[in-house]
């Protein structure tokens, strides 16, 4: 990327830059603390570099088509999804999880709790759900809707549903739930909330105890502590947080990797937090995790108020609503895991074509 394009991305979105100076500052402190383990320990955050991607592929300098960048975008969605329903074929014929390394087959195996046996990973799941939320935008917005389009994105629900898997669905049909309502799209919404309802009913007709399972995982959502999972959720990250409030300011710098005492289970948990934002403010201290939350918001907040140079192609409008759904969506799956991955890179994206339909159309035609 030349200098003076480099100086425009960064003009594009500030605090999203600040933020990256930021997390580059902790895990310098955080080598002053623990040695090269911060390098290691800094591949969480390494993907929001995913930012700075699209303007490589599709530099500024060069009046990108925005049109080449939909297409892009979409192979982007589709391969991310055909590898996650490739993988849950696998799984499913394997009756669990699968991995290639053969100490996580060993010590994790099939990823069994309350809810019977789970398929995939959340950010397997999140892809899937991007693709059905991606079809079904596509369809209504350009009102190329049939049957055979409908089937297929049922099929897709049906087996994000089936994976069990709570964190990215939710996050993402509620999002979509709010950006519908959000943008007067009730027939839209109603639509969806027939299409989930049709495919929950389905599974438990062909699967009579599942119904009973779903029931009973979900439930969790509005009753955290009387969930299972939810609970050691909850505690662990109570802890984190305890033990984050020691180093308030900067906080502890990467490096040091996870240790949290859970005395309700008179266990020390070496894992994630599992949640960002908790995660940010033990790393980043405050100001890591306000940065985190603004660089959140100042996105949502600049296409909210490009919404009309969006609004004037169908093309646009409907990678538009998808751009919200899924930045929204961050604030309910950070909740439970890290930023999505689809975040970082699509947050890129969505300035870019900004950028470029705000060159294309100016204000005052917008107006007009």
């Amino acid at each position: 990327i030349r200098k003076n394009t480099f100086v425009k991305i960064i003009k594009l979105n500030t605090i999203y830059s600040l933020f990256l100076g930021l997390m580059i500052f902790s895990i310098f402190y955080g080598m002053s603390k623990f040695g090269v383990r911060a390098i290691g320990e800094g591949r969480h955050i390494y993907i929001f570099f995913a930012f700075y991607v699209p303007f490589a592929i599709f530099p500024t300098s060069q009046e990108p088509q925005i049109l080449d960048i939909y297409k892009f975008l979409e192979k982007i969605i589709y391969i991310s999804a055909i590898a996650g329903l490739i993988l849950f074929i696998i799984e499913l014929n394997k009756g669990g999880r699968f991995f290639l390394s053969n100490i996580n087959n060993d010590t994790i195996g099939s990823f069994a709790d309350f809810r019977g046996v789970r398929y995939l990973g959340s950010e397997e799941t999140y892809s899937i759900s991007v693709l059905a939320i991606y079809l079904i935008l596509k369809y209504y917005v350009q009102k190329n809707f049939n049957l055979m389009k409908l089937v297929f994105v049922f099929v897709i629900i049906v087996i994000v549903i089936f994976t069990r898997n709570r964190a990215a669905p939710v996050a993402l049909f509620a999002s979509f739930a709010i950006v519908l309502m959000f943008n007067n799209k009730f027939k839209l919404f109603m639509r969806l909330m027939f299409i989930l309802i049709i495919s929950i009913f389905l599974l438990s007709q062909v699967f009579p105890n599942y119904n009973d399972m779903l029931t009973l995982a979900f439930r969790g959502l509005f009753d955290v502590r009387g969930d299972e999972t939810g609970n050691w959720r909850f505690l662990v990250q109570w802890s984190a947080l305890t033990q984050a409030l020691a180093t308030p300011i900067l906080g502890q710098g990467f490096g040091g990797y996870f240790q949290f005492y859970v005395p309700e289970y008179h266990a020390v948990i070496e894992l994630p937090p599992h949640n960002i934002f908790i995660y940010l403010f033990s790393k980043s201290g405050i100001i890591g995790l306000l940065l985190g939350i603004l660089l959140l918001i100042s996105i949502i907040t600049i296409l909210i108020k490009s919404r009309d140079y969006w609004s004037r192609d169908s093309d646009h409008f409907h990678f538009y609503l998808l751009f919200q759904i899924i930045f929204i969506s961050q604030f309910i799956y950070g909740m439970a895991y890290e930023f999505s991955f689809y975040f970082t890179l699509f947050a890129g994206f969505s300035l870019l074509i900004n950028n470029e339909l705000i060159k294309k159309f100016p204000r005052t035609i917008v107006e007009q």
